[in-house]
């Protein structure tokens, strides 16, 4: 049962508009934390009992004060975790909560207590989230073009120091003499968490455009991939009819189809494979002796001072 109302939380929050969520942000940090009244009964009962001679007492004393001491949110927090989705709602929880302190007026509007217990919060779920991030946890993968279209497609959408302009600007980046890796966690299937693009360079550039430009070689690749796709095209999108006489019996065996609909025609798109010769041309080693980090993008704004 604690569960499901944990993951009816994690719903309700993400269904919430900003002015909600900044709402129980401040109902987590102010009455799920840690009161005054606790912590001085917790103070007064461990200075009165510290007196007790043996070492093994004043640990057993400093863990009954901390436990005592300890914020409500915590406990509720290691309830989310255990779901499915619940580590990524703690990112984002974290992600809001540096949003709210980062803004001007939000802070001009709080009192200074709710000011210190939002920090405190955001304090004690970056402790959390640290113990689930550390580098031993995360696994390094290369990105490819053959990589799902689903990772692509971050790809694309986190690239923060030299933004992908389009699908032919990522190919590019993940083809020859270029490498593409990220670093992903098993509590965010199929979401980046770092993505670091290398090149692989004949020498230590002086401008960081001589990197990000497009080499001839990857020009006369992106010509010829583009020309063939612009003569299929060309042959391929044709009406129904025109295409029918087009591929008679006589022609032999034709590649699969697809119908789709146009200003209210019906157009048949042939489909096609890339041509072969563009999956023979391989890297050259001897044109390599640097490999340069020319873009480091961490994705998740939740784990901001996190060391990854």
């Amino acid at each position: 049962k604690q569960s499901e109302l944990a993951l009816e939380l994690c719903n309700i929050y993400y269904d919430s508009n900003p002015l909600e969520r900044f709402r129980y942000l401040c109902f987590l940090s102010d009455e799920l934390s840690m009161t005054i009244e606790v912590a001085s009964q917790a103070s007064s009962s461990f200075l009165q009992t510290q007196t007790r001679q043996e070492p093994y007492d004043a640990a057993l004393l400093v863990d009954r004060l901390q436990k005592q001491i300890r914020p409500q949110y915590l406990d509720l927090f290691r309830q989310i975790s255990r779901l499915p989705i619940g580590v990524k709602f703690l990112v984002d929880l974290r992600s809001d909560l540096i949003t709210v302190l980062s803004h001007p007026q939000l802070v001009s509007e709080m009192g200074p207590s709710s000011k210190v217990y939002l920090r405190l919060l955001s304090s004690r779920l970056s402790e959390l989230l640290s113990l689930w991030f550390n580098a031993g946890f995360l696994r390094l993968e290369r990105v490819t073009w053959d990589s799902p279209t689903s990772i692509l497609q971050k790809i694309t959408e986190y690239e923060a120091v030299h933004p992908i302009r389009n699908w032919l600007d990522l190919k590019h980046r993940l083809g020859l003499y270029r490498r593409c890796y990220m670093f992903s966690h098993s509590c965010l299937q199929g979401e980046p968490l770092v993505i670091l693009h290398v090149a692989l360079v004949p020498s230590i550039s002086s401008s960081i455009q001589e990197i990000i430009r497009r080499t001839n070689l990857q020009q006369g690749n992106d010509n010829d991939f583009a020309s063939t796709t612009s003569s299929l095209l060309n042959e391929s999108l044709l009406p129904e009819d025109k295409h029918d006489a087009l591929s008679s019996p006589k022609d032999g065996p034709t590649s699969p189809t697809i119908t789709t609909m146009i200003n209210g025609k019906t157009f048949k798109l042939q489909s096609f494979s890339r041509s072969p010769k563009l999956h023979q041309q391989i890297e050259d080693p001897n044109l390599v002796d640097a490999a340069v980090f020319y873009s480091i993008s961490s994705t998740q704004k939740g784990l901001n001072g996190i060391d990854l």
